[in-house]
């Protein structure tokens, strides 16, 4: 059985301090601004932010802050998580930023991150940002790390067949019931079981694992469900190719992304391609819903980048300036409207561009086709769905604890071949990651 490196990342970087200053340096630096000296708090006035990736709307973002600004940002990009580690442990970055939110638990668990409340100037509890975004990045209790955008990601049914359900459904065997009982049972042949499980996994896995108490659950029989669920989708590329339907939406969506601001969530349509009228006895709307498994949990949150401040950093000053402007309205309309996705996290930002959307749609109402008539009301009703559901997401998900996905993946691709059973591949995923958080400390 294959398992974790036996050597963590921090039990690595912790060995390997004593050498940290005369091997580590930064693996890739980006955007270089001028340092001051190193003598004391925020003696240093550029700010150096670690990772591991770049994506084109953090480093456009970077760019023009550095344009405006006197105090620049330094981008560091390491080659893994362990040279990412130590310099975090070393001193040598002032910041963190990931879309993985599980990185960022695992620093803020060992007190190796500022809290963002007194960084942010009270941003974090005055209603600037948006509460549910605001404890999601919490551990402890405080706020640790806060997104540039995000996206919502939830299930997708059509209206009358939740009916009677509520907003969710209760657990895993009450969504295959059922799903069991639909007429149409052709969204198992549109993704392969891998790809089907990966969505899956979208919505998080806090379900299974407690990173502040450091344990782990995939025994359970909602996993075992989730994976014999996966099981039923197609077991290759070739078999999607030659049976997923053509030019219509199927009657399940397991990640369905609400990935702008004001996007209707009753808006998905089952209908006969371009006709305007519905394929099934179900009717043209869709509903969203959470993931059955978090039970306790709402909508996840897709980050784009996740920012945070180390504790040891000598520039907190000038990392909370930068933090400021990201959050401000006007960075993040920008944004958003730059890449034409992501949901803003700043309050006043997401009412101006609903306000604006709205505006412009009325304007544009005669050149759309639409079965409801385009009104300010409906276009209002619309709004507000769509707010109820991105407040109603709590926790992170998206590319979150990469490390344990990959071993769930790979046990998990035993069990679609058929090597072992579900329960086996549950059993091995258990160990793997109990090993992996204890020696994560």
């Amino acid at each position: 059985m294959r398992r974790i490196r036996r050597i963590s990342a921090f039990s690595f970087a912790i060995l390997m301090l004593g050498m940290v200053f005369a091997s580590c340096g930064g693996e890739g630096e980006l955007s270089v601004g001028s340092e001051a000296p190193e003598n004391g708090e925020d003696a240093r006035k550029s700010v150096v932010i670690g990772l591991l990736f770049l994506p084109p709307a953090t480093e456009e973002a970077i760019e023009r802050y550095n344009l405006v600004s006197e105090e620049k940002i330094v981008l560091r990009r390491y080659e893994d998580s362990e040279k990412l580690n130590l310099a975090v442990l070393s001193g040598e970055i002032d910041m963190v930023a990931t879309p993985d939110a599980g990185v960022l638990e695992k620093y803020a668990s060992r007190s190796l991150l500022e809290p963002l409340d007194a960084i942010l100037n009270g941003a974090t509890t005055d209603g600037t940002l948006f509460p549910n975004v605001v404890k999601a990045g919490s551990v402890g209790g405080a706020c640790y790390m806060i997104p540039d955008t995000v996206s919502v990601k939830g299930m997708m049914l059509p209206s009358t067949v939740l009916d009677g359900k509520g907003d969710r459904f209760e657990d895993m065997r009450d969504l295959i019931g059922t799903l069991d009982g639909l007429t149409e049972q052709d969204f198992y042949m549109v993704h392969t079981k891998e790809i089907a499980l990966d969505n899956f996994l979208r919505h998080g896995i806090s379900a299974w694992v407690d990173r502040e108490k450091g344990v782990c659950r995939f025994e359970d029989e909602e996993f075992l469900l989730l994976l014999s669920l996966c099981n039923r989708y197609a077991p290759d590329q070739d078999t999607v190719t030659a049976n997923a339907p053509q030019n219509r939406k199927v009657l399940f969506d397991p990640c369905y992304t609400m990935d702008a601001y004001g996007r209707d969530v009753s808006g998905y349509e089952y209908e006969v391609n371009g006709s305007g009228k519905p394929y099934s006895e179900y009717g043209l709307a869709g509903r969203i819903f959470p993931a059955p498994y978090q039970k306790d949990a709402g909508y996840a949150l897709d980050p784009g980048t996740l920012y945070a401040v180390l504790k040891g950093s000598r520039a907190k000053s000038s990392a909370a300036a930068f933090l400021s402007w990201l959050l401000s309205p006007e960075t993040q309309i920008a944004m958003c409207e730059r890449f034409w996705i992501g949901i803003p996290v700043n309050t006043e930002a997401y009412r101006e561009m609903v306000e604006k959307g709205t505006r412009e749609t009325l304007e544009m109402k005669d050149l759309i086709v639409t079965e409801e008539e385009i009104t300010e009301e409906s276009l209002k009703r619309r709004a507000e769905r769509s707010l109820a559901v991105f407040r109603a997401a709590d926790h992170y998900g998206g590319a979150m604890e990469t490390d344990i996905q990959n071993v769930i993946r790979e046990e998990a691709a035993r069990y679609f071949a058929g090597e072992i059973t579900a329960e086996k591949a549950a059993e091995y995923i258990q160990n793997r990651v109990s090993i992996y958080l204890a020696e994560q400390g």
